[in-house]
């Protein structure tokens, strides 16, 4: 994964994360309310939400998407960080078994 935050003190920052099939899986992130993560990718891939852990674990998606609805070829895209400190948002790939077998899953905890 390749990640990095935009270096602006007391202004909510913007990640830039590399969305692609990996042989590792993705590290958690760590972010505040109100950062903008950017999903780098170009085609074939998408970035949908889990509803809890146990349904990030089983790569079961439920109907709540980041990229438009049903489109594979619409990255890159950003993502504002709305929920509050404490909270978890669970995010993957939907496209074939990319989830289960690339490891494009990603848990971001808010701090």
């Amino acid at each position: 994964m390749n990640a990095s935050f935009s270096p602006e003190e007391g202004a909510p920052r913007t990640l830039a994360l590399t969305w692609e099939i990996s042989d590792e899986p993705y590290p958690d992130l760590e972010v505040n309310s109100g950062d903008i993560i950017f999903f780098d990718y170009t085609r074939n891939h998408n970035v949908r939400m889990f509803k809890n852990e146990e349904a990030y674990e089983d790569c079961d998606f439920d109907d709540r998407w980041i990229s438009p609805e049903g489109e594979l070829d619409a990255g890159p895209i950003s993502f504002v960080v709305a929920e509050e400190e404490g909270e978890t948002i669970y995010v993957g790939c939907s496209v074939d078994d990319h989830c289960e077998n690339g490891n494009m899953k990603l848990v971001i905890n808010v701090v």
